[in-house]
């Protein structure tokens, strides 16, 4: 389990009537909780990234949204971690959405023993907005 706290800045560099284009950076104190040991790591870390967004507000509404995000340890010294997301929304009828998303989340350095490098998953699934 991870949890973290910090403070981030961001600029929009592109903001259209169907894009966007922000990037961020800041710094995080981040508490890990090892799987099946009890044991913990804090660490601080900077972290840098975008995201990236297209959209149509006329029907059929859609909203594809990437993120990148890059954080490197300060504490730790060679670690580095990154998070990808990926996230497709398409309005099939009147308020009723498909979704597909995509996450990976990468760590060269991970906690514990066996650990991978890479956890990612794909999720669909549909919404109704009322």
């Amino acid at each position: 389990m991870r949890s973290s706290v910090g403070i981030a800045v961001g600029r929009n560099i592109l903001n259209t009537n169907s894009k966007r284009f922000l990037i961020d950076g800041g710094v995080v104190y981040t508490e890990e909780e090892i799987a099946n040991s009890g044991d913990t790591n804090s660490s601080t870390e900077g972290f840098f990234g975008f995201q990236y967004e297209w959209f149509r507000y006329d029907d059929p509404e859609f909203d594809l949204t990437t993120q990148l995000r890059v954080i490197p340890s300060l504490s730790e010294s060679g670690r580095v971690r990154g998070n990808l997301s990926v996230v497709l929304s398409w309005e099939i009828f009147d308020d009723f959405n498909w979704q597909l998303s995509f996450y990976d989340i990468y760590d060269n350095k991970p906690p514990g023993v066996d650990a991978s490098t890479n956890d990612y998953s794909v999720v669909t699934g549909i919404a109704w907005d009322l």
